[in-house]
């Protein structure tokens, strides 16, 4: 008789699953994917806390990013006051000068001697 067909036939058929869920069981010991239930509770708690952790600082700057928002909307209606008035001051301004030239007269330029004509020289006061 073969030696293998002889161990198999001497196996009792109801040891046999149970050989292969104590064998199952160790291999998931040793892989891990069976813990014990502390080590499961361990990690739970320390993934809700890194959780919590990540929920905070997602909080933290939302906020961060709401205040920066409100500062930015300030920021535009400012500055959307100062351009009102410097467009009303440029109005003003061209206004001011229209007028201006409207009643001034421009002021003739000098016109030097032409260099034909010569000047008498200067005198001498003799005291």
């Amino acid at each position: 008789m073969d030696p293998l067909v002889g161990f198999f036939s001497s196996l009792d058929p109801t040891v046999l699953p149970l050989g292969g869920i104590v064998t199952f069981m160790v291999i998931g010991l040793i892989r891990g994917w069976v813990v014990p239930k502390q080590v499961l509770t361990d990690r739970v708690n320390d993934k809700d806390g890194q959780i919590t952790a990540l929920a905070k600082e997602r909080d933290d700057w939302r906020n961060a990013f709401l205040k920066s928002d409100e500062a930015r909307q300030e920021l535009v209606g400012q500055n959307s006051e100062l351009i009102d008035g410097a467009k009303t001051t440029n109005r003003l301004m061209e206004s001011l000068r229209n007028q201006i030239e409207r009643t001034v007269t421009p002021i003739q330029p000098i016109q030097p001697p032409h260099p034909t004509q010569q000047q008498p020289p200067p005198t001498q006061n003799e005291g």
